[in-house]
């Protein structure tokens, strides 16, 4: 949980920011199952306001490891959401790229 870094965090409110850090931790075991030497995680969580009630939030995840850096975009109206697809994009990206899925063996 040390290795990941938010940005942006100064535009979220308190709850926001709870549930981001909340989907990151979970996500963060995962992504650790796939990718055995993670350096650092950056997530940069930009929101946007065109003028409703309604937020939009732009989640651009950073995942690095010694050899590669994965990276993901998301736009989304649901911020737990937005952070959810965002590495699930990773964790995908990661297992193709690294073929930790064991695709060998299937028949």
């Amino acid at each position: 949980m040390d290795n990941i870094q938010f940005v942006g965090t100064d535009k979220l409110s308190a709850e926001e920011l709870t549930v981001a850090k909340a989907v990151c931790s979970s996500y963060y075991g995962k992504l650790e199952r796939e990718i055995k030497k993670i350096t650092q995680l950056v997530i940069h969580i930009k929101p946007q306001s065109k003028g409703g009630n309604r937020k939009r939030y732009q989640v651009i995840a950073r995942l690095h490891t010694p050899r590669k850096i994965f990276d993901s975009d998301v736009l989304e109206w649901d911020l737990s959401k937005a952070v959810h697809t965002a590495l699930e994009d990773i964790k995908k990206e990661a297992q193709h790229k690294c073929h930790t899925d064991d695709q060998h063996n299937k028949a």
